[in-house]
């Protein structure tokens, strides 16, 4: 819930049973829970099922992360089960990590602003190449020269 669309994913191991990708005007915080519980139900899971939960831990929307952490620590804690925190860009390049290469992460932050992060990928590793910083848009063109 850092940025918009906003999801989640169901995985086994490293297989994705199913993922669900919404775009919510205010209302996530009501409706997340429901699509979760439903999208289980219809894959015929139960959350008694569940070995682990991942949480997207930002950069991204304040209040986003607020809600999907929050949200996360309640089903880990209700379940006894543990909690895994990722950042929004590591969320972002999963679906890279079978090609290898380097590569940038962005997301929008305040007006005329990105969060961005540079990262290398190989052997379906994601390693860090900066910390994750804020730039202005007038510099992002010059910081990729």
């Amino acid at each position: 819930m850092a940025v918009q669309p906003y999801s989640f994913a169901i995985v086994d191991e490293k297989t994705t049973i199913v993922s669900h990708v919404f775009w919510s005007s205010y209302t996530q915080s009501e409706s997340m829970i429901s699509l979760i519980k439903d999208t289980m139900t219809q894959q015929s899971l139960s959350f008694n099922q569940l070995h682990g939960v991942g949480v997207v831990v930002g950069p991204g929307q304040y209040t986003g992360i607020r809600m999907g952490v929050t949200m996360a620590k309640s089903i880990a804690m209700g379940l006894s089960i543990p909690i895994i925190g990722i950042t929004t860009f590591e969320a972002l390049l999963q679906p890279y990590l079978a090609h290898t290469g380097i590569y940038l992460a962005c997301i929008p932050a305040r007006k005329n602003e990105y969060n961005i992060q540079l990262f290398a990928i190989n052997k379906n590793e994601l390693s860090p190449l900066t910390t994750h910083f804020s730039i202005q848009a007038s510099q992002l063109a010059l910081f990729l020269n």
